[in-house]
């Protein structure tokens, strides 16, 4: 169970209509892959918090599902390393 996800953006002016959907996107696409990952695991994992790396991308050059993909393996990475998954 994911309780809550945040994201910080700047400099996204002129797209902050994208950003609810890319937010959501990479939520679904977070939850996809960490199901990937882990469907062979035994047993339940609490993470208080985590620190993902910051991802630069280009808006005005990135589709909303880059974007979204992006932001999702910058999440799994982190947990990754956190859990050793």
């Amino acid at each position: 169970k994911i309780e809550s996800l945040r994201i910080n953006m700047g400099n996204a002016a002129g797209h902050e209509h994208r950003i609810h959907r890319i937010a959501s996107r990479a939520a679904v696409i977070f939850g996809e892959r960490l199901g990937e990952r882990v469907k062979d695991s035994a047993g339940a994992a609490e993470v208080d918090g985590l620190n993902a790396q910051p991802v630069n991308m280009n808006l005005n050059g990135t589709s909303d599902e880059q974007a979204a993909s992006a932001i999702a393996e910058s999440w799994l990475d982190a947990l990754a390393l956190r859990l050793k998954i």
